[in-house]
């Protein structure tokens, strides 16, 4: 990486203050003796340090490295201390000797494996940052250089992945390697497995799949060969570092910590691993609903774990919550994660935790719920017919799209049906690909909507050319006429 010389203003401060005269002077007068010139043009200089683009595989036998280098203060005569050394706002253990920052590479690697939660040998820029004191013509002064960029590439030892994907073992399974739990692979190096445990401490690791074929419960030299836990054993971490047979550290035994149903995800490209509850339910409560004394339940988006929808209108002024049952208990409201645009769309604020809407309308509410990972959106109320009687199979058509209501009493109205047929009909939203309709879609059944959820292919209804689908999203009713 070429270096790159940043001057850093001077952040003054001083540090004692010229004494009165013995003459009374009015405060709210201007002052006869103004800070002097040179002292606010005084400049300081940084440059990145000789190890300014590490590559860890090429660092055998380094224990330290130099991340940063002060040059000069501008003002002669002065001299500089340095109280901190910042990685990504990180404040980290160095030495400075002659004008060098110097700090053990361990240090710097795992923190950078830690700030972008990834072990993959990807180069990964690093924003370091001085601060010290100076003293300029007797005037004690904070020096506070620019962010200065280095990188660290973690080492190239990460493990080819396993045609066959992965599997678990722990003690929900006995440890047992004919019921190893599979994992499921999701695409782009992921892999995740439902597990449900009973006990308040579960030990469990990874395997590679292939050694399980055909193996017994007896096979342990094959099955152990390609295993992978964490670091510090027992470590009940929710999200964590892998560690793999061959690694650089000991593999060790983590612990998903309590009874309940978890959703385990192992990232063999960051190669990293994730557990969070498994949300099967979600509801919703809040001002207009007597805060609990009615819960509105979500409907789950087909095959996506932890994402729910709702079709409710709000008024102006309204709060609401979310809980993963029909009562309090783990229950959240306004997130970080909620867009600008959803934001921005309802008028949404922050009300003491509550999210409380300020554009009464109707919204399609999406909510996601991974562990301590929630987000919540609210988009436009977009519902569609798809199919022969829609005039077509592809998403999202305008000349398929249902007419909103403005009161929370009225109805939402298709377009009038053009051919004689199954109706199908889905709400859009974002969070969902166009070419997956079917995983919000629902139908009107004895004059209810029933939703698919996480439910198979629904019973077909038919409908007459002329026809229109009705749905009273507020009732939960529907009908076609």
């Amino acid at each position: 990486m070429k270096k790159q010389y940043l001057f850093a203003g001077i952040l003054i401060a001083a540090l004692n203050f010229t004494a009165c005269d013995e003459d009374y002077k009015d405060w709210a007068d201007p002052q006869s003796n103004p800070q002097e010139e040179a002292l606010a043009q005084v400049q300081a200089s940084f440059e990145a340090g000789e190890n300014a683009a590490i590559v860890m595989d090429d660092m055998a036998g380094v224990d330290t490295v130099e991340v940063l280098k002060f040059k000069t203060i501008s003002s002669e005569g002065a001299t500089f201390s340095p109280t901190s050394l910042l990685i990504n706002g990180n404040s980290l253990p160095y030495v400075y000797e002659n004008g060098s920052f110097k700090m053990l590479l361990s240090t710097l690697d795992s923190l950078t494996q830690q700030i972008y939660f990834s072990r993959a040998s990807v180069a990964r820029t690093l924003s370091v940052k001085a601060q010290g004191a100076a003293i300029v013509d007797d005037q004690g002064l904070s020096v506070e250089s620019e962010e200065i960029e280095i990188s660290l590439t973690p080492l190239n030892i990460a493990p080819e992945i396993d045609p066959k994907g992965y599997v678990m073992m722990g003690d929900w399974q006995s440890w047992t390697i004919t019921s190893a739990t599979p994992m499921t692979a999701k695409g782009n190096g992921i892999y995740q497995a439902k597990v449900t445990t009973t006990a308040d401490e579960n030990w469990f690791k990874f395997y590679a799949a292939s050694p399980f074929d055909g193996a017994t419960d007896s096979d342990w030299d094959a099955v152990n060969a390609v295993q992978m836990g964490c670091r510090e054993n027992g470590d009940k971490a929710t999200k964590n570092l892998l560690v793999w047979t061959g690694d650089i550290y000991k593999v060790e035994t983590p612990v998903i910590a309590g009874a309940g149903d978890w959703i385990v995800t192992l990232d063999m490209v960051n190669l990293t691993y994730t557990v969070v509850p498994d949300v099967a339910e979600l509801y919703m409560t809040g001002s207009a609903y007597g805060w609990g004394n009615t819960w509105n339940q979500f409907v789950p988006v087909n095959g996506s774990d932890g994402a729910f929808w709702g079709m409710y209108y709000f008024n102006s002024g309204d709060e609401i919550k979310f809980a993963p049952q029909a009562d309090w208990g783990g229950d959240f409201g306004f997130s970080d994660a909620i867009s600008q645009s959803s934001i921005d769309r309802a008028g949404l604020e922050n009300s003491g935790g509550n999210i409380k809407v300020g554009k009464a309308g109707w919204y399609l509410v999406y909510v996601s719920v991974m562990g301590d990972k929630k987000i919540v959106e609210f988009e436009e109320p977009a519902v569609y017919l798809i199919g022969n009687t829609a005039g077509g199979w592809d998403a999202a058509m305008e000349n398929a799209k249902f007419e909103v209501p403005a009161t929370a009493d009225g109805e939402f109205v298709s377009p009038a049906f053009v051919a004689a047929d199954e109706i199908r009909a889905y709400v859009s939203m974002p969070q969902v690909s166009a070419s997956d309709w079917w995983r919000t879609e629902f139908m009107v059944f004895n004059g209810k909507i029933v939703f698919r959820g996480n439910g198979g292919d629904q019973d077909r209804v038919s409908g007459q050319v002329g026809q229109k689908l009705y749905l009273n999203f507020g009732e939960g009713t529907g009908s076609i006429k």
